[in-house]
């Protein structure tokens, strides 16, 4: 018999990964991931949609509705994430 605790613990080490859109699978983890890679992840991740969509539907959709201005709002949000992460984002993180 399987009490609550051990219950708990199992179903807090398995995570969800939706692979298409009616098939899902489930990964048993060892570890749960610490706060410090939590938060790297979570800023890459707004670095990531800084530069790859707000800056490029930004000019697109306010400058010029061209590749070639959505092109430059994605150069400017690479550039503006290389910045955030030299002067802020790297401080966030614990060593």
């Amino acid at each position: 018999m399987v009490n609550k605790k051990e219950n708990v613990l199992y179903f807090r080490n398995i995570i969800k990964v939706n692979i298409g859109m009616l098939r899902t699978i489930y990964i048993k983890t060892k570890y749960i991931m610490d706060a410090n890679l939590q938060m790297f992840l979570s800023i890459m991740a707004f670095y990531a949609i800084l530069s790859y969509i707000l800056f490029p539907l930004g000019f697109y959709y306010l400058i010029e509705k061209s590749l070639l201005s959505t092109g430059n709002g994605f150069i400017v949000g690479s550039v503006l994430s290389i910045g955030l992460w030299l002067t802020v984002g790297k401080n966030m993180i614990k060593k």
